[in-house]
């Protein structure tokens, strides 16, 4: 879905791999900081010196590891086919 979105749009995704949780309790990333400088600048247009990354990875191999990332999968060349 992330790259099925129009190259125009100016998209982000977190990456969470594993059981549900709510973001906000996340030990290693401070998602509500994050959102609260991205809609101080979008909604309040306020100037902040914050950027979100385009891709927020979770790294599985330790705990409360993230990585980011430009760029998120890759679409394949597909052949339509008529039914």
């Amino acid at each position: 879905m992330f790259n099925a979105l129009p190259s125009n749009i100016k998209k982000h995704l977190f990456y969470h791999n594993g059981a549900h949780v709510y973001m906000n309790n996340w030990q290693s990333i401070d998602f509500r900081e994050s959102m609260n400088a991205l809609l101080t600048q979008k909604l309040l247009g306020h100037e902040t010196d914050y950027q979100l990354p385009r891709v927020v990875w979770q790294d599985n191999t330790s705990p409360q590891t993230w990585l980011t990332l430009e760029d998120f999968g890759k679409i394949k060349p597909t052949t339509k086919l008529s039914l």
